[in-house]
């Protein structure tokens, strides 16, 4: 079966410079993609990541030692920066299948 998985795109922006680049205002790590169907409903592409779980976000890293605790299906509350404003939103664990190794099939 596969792992947990989100379907989001985490960045770290790791230093002031670095924000100011991307026109942010502050360090952390911000979402930049979301796949379709798998809660993008939830979040939006800029996103900041303050906490995982009641857990504080230092890095993407944080985020997928987090996401390995959890199982299919399970809900984990993130604490966003969005707009001006701090807000906690629920997101859902799905599946993740790594594609195999294109498999043939020939008739005999």
């Amino acid at each position: 079966s596969g792992k947990p998985y989100l379907g989001i795109t985490f960045y770290n922006v790791t230093s002031f410079s670095e924000a100011l680049y991307y026109n942010l205002k502050h360090v952390g790590v911000y979402i930049i993609g979301l796949e379709e169907g798998l809660n993008d409903d939830v979040f939006e592409i800029g996103d900041r990541v303050i906490a995982v779980d009641g857990n504080e976000i230092s890095s993407h890293e944080d985020i997928t030692t987090i996401l390995q605790t959890h199982q299919l299906g399970d809900t984990i509350v993130f604490t966003i920066y969005r707009s001006g404003k701090m807000r906690e939103v629920e997101a859902t664990c799905y599946e993740w299948v790594p594609e195999s190794s294109s498999s043939v099939e020939f008739d005999k």
